[in-house]
C-alpha cells in the first residue's frame, strides 16, 4: 500500500489505485466493504482469497462498527461468530 495524491473522486471514496501485473493502473472507488476490498484483489490482481478469512474480517470489522455505537450485545454477537469460524 502507497499513498497516492488526489485522485478526484473523493465523493465517491474511500477509492484506490491498483498497480496490475501488467504494470498499469486501475483505480476503484466506493471502496467500503471486504467484499469490494475481495473483489479487487481477485479482479486486478488475481488473487486467490481464503473466503473464510474474509467472512472472518468482516464480522470483526461489523463488531467494530457497532462497539463504537454502543451497541455491546450486538457487537459480541459478530465476534463470537467470527470466532466460530475457527
Amino acid at each position: 500500500v502507497v499513498g497516492v495524491n488526489c485522485l478526484g473522486r473523493c465523493n465517491k471514496g474511500p477509492n484506490c489505485r491498483i498497480l496490475t501485473p501488467n504494470g498499469a493502473f486501475q483505480e476503484a472507488s466506493m471502496v467500503r466493504s471486504v467484499e469490494k476490498v475481495v473483489e479487487i484483489l481477485q479482479q486486478y490482481l488475481n488473487l486467490n482469497i481464503n473466503v473464510t478469512s474474509a467472512d472472518v474480517l468482516r464480522l470483526n470489522y461489523e463488531g467494530n462498527v457497532l462497539l463504537r455505537n454502543g451497541q455491546v450485545d450486538a457487537a459480541i454477537d459478530c465476534y463470537n461468530k467470527a470466532l466460530e469460524f475457527g
